[in-house]
């Protein structure tokens, strides 16, 4: 059982090269990611833009996902002009997109991480 359980460890550790993970440290500070495992430049510096602007909730779950990078242009396609935008991840996990308008001028960025209850 712990051979399965290193070996699980090891696997995870050496595929999520292409995925946001959550820090231990910071998962008790609302859900931070580290961005230190993002090999390709422009997304780091297109989620660095983005930080604030959208949201995962998080369904009647206690779940922090992997967060696969690609989804920031998934994100950038279905942002709307005027309202706020809501598109499934998985299926107990939806992203909230704020609107152009609103993420404009100044506004309260949101945590990247909530949990709802529905």
């Amino acid at each position: 059982m712990i051979r399965l359980i290193i070996g699980v460890s090891i696997f995870s550790l050496t595929t999520s090269f292409n995925f946001l993970s959550i820090d231990s440290k910071d998962e008790k500070s609302n859900g931070y990611i580290s961005l230190n495992n993002i090999d390709d430049e422009l997304l780091r510096q297109k989620w660095e833009n983005a930080a604030g602007t959208f949201q995962f909730q998080i369904i009647n779950s206690r779940e922090f996902p992997q967060v696969h990078v690609s989804i920031i242009e998934e994100i950038e396609k279905n942002r709307d002009e005027k309202d706020i935008v809501y598109i499934p991840y998985k299926e107990n996990i939806r992203i909230k997109i704020l609107p152009k308008s609103m993420i404009s001028g100044s506004f309260e960025k949101l945590e990247l991480f909530i949990r709802v209850s529905e």
